[in-house]
């Protein structure tokens, strides 16, 4: 059973989430560097991509459905534009996938202040290619209308597509998800209907009470705050993988890896 989140229990595990968080990071850079050929546009696409020339089976049936998708998102907030139809060739440069830990607003309730929250998830991603991340979304929301908005839709269309590329049967998701990192396809409401992918693992992150946070923010004078590991998911994990972790708790957890003995 978990123990409460007090402060100093959570100033201990907030240490070691750190590299439990750099392990799980280190393995899912590794395997997106091996995977990189299955999650390419081209390999969906083929020569609906500008100045591709490699022929892909099913292209066009792939790009009709892209089409769908980026109407029922660029027709909806946050975008609301009236331009909506998907015309071949797309513009789409994007072959590196990357990752981004995923951020969120929270309010705590006992807060007399109200305030907004930004916590960050550090075993929980947002995957995306190269230089088209979330934050990048977020700053081309924040000036939408300030020009052809050519950039946002680009934006938009990488997104879309590997989450095409990611929502076959066969290919990169089965074998993530067999390496302990599944993938799945999400929304968030500031981006309105636009699905995003989530890589999670086998190790939750937990918040302390509200009075906890708001201590916290009150003593580091930040508005953000981060979630911390479940000590019991490592102690229930049967393979190598916990090995790997008792071992990082045992040289960085200090106290806390006593506990892994019991």
């Amino acid at each position: 059973m978990e123990k409460p989140l007090d402060i100093p229990r959570l100033i201990a595990l907030r240490k070691l989430t750190a590299p439990i968080a750099s392990y799980f990071e280190s393995q899912l850079t590794d395997y997106l560097s091996h995977l990189a050929p299955l999650l390419h546009p081209t390999s969906l696409l083929g020569e609906f991509i500008r100045y591709s020339k490699i022929p892909v089976k099913q292209a066009d049936q792939a790009f009709q459905t892209l089409g769908k998708l980026y109407q029922s998102v660029i027709t909806a907030r946050p975008f609301n534009s009236s331009i909506s139809t998907l015309m071949a060739p797309v513009d789409l440069f994007g072959s590196t996938v990357e990752f981004s830990r995923v951020n969120y607003v929270y309010k705590p309730e006992a807060d007399p202040e109200k305030r907004e929250i930004i916590i960050s998830s550090p075993l929980r991603w947002v995957l995306h290619y190269k230089g088209l991340g979330p934050e990048h979304l977020r700053s081309l929301i924040a000036s939408m209308g300030r020009g052809d908005d050519a950039e946002l839709k680009t934006c938009l269309l990488h997104f879309l597509v590997l989450n095409l590329i990611l929502s076959k049967p066969t290919g990169a998701a089965p074998l993530l998800a067999a390496l302990r990192l599944p993938v799945s396809s999400s929304q968030l409401p500031e981006f309105g209907n636009l699905p995003l992918l989530f890589v999670t693992c086998p190790i939750r992150t937990l918040l302390p009470s509200d009075d906890i946070i708001i201590q916290t923010v009150e003593l580091s004078g930040s508005s953000r705050f981060e979630e911390v590991i479940s000590l019991d998911d490592i102690k229930d994990l049967s393979d190598k993988m916990k090995q790997d972790l008792f071992n990082i708790v045992r040289e960085q957890g200090g106290n806390l890896a006593k506990e892994l003995e019991t």
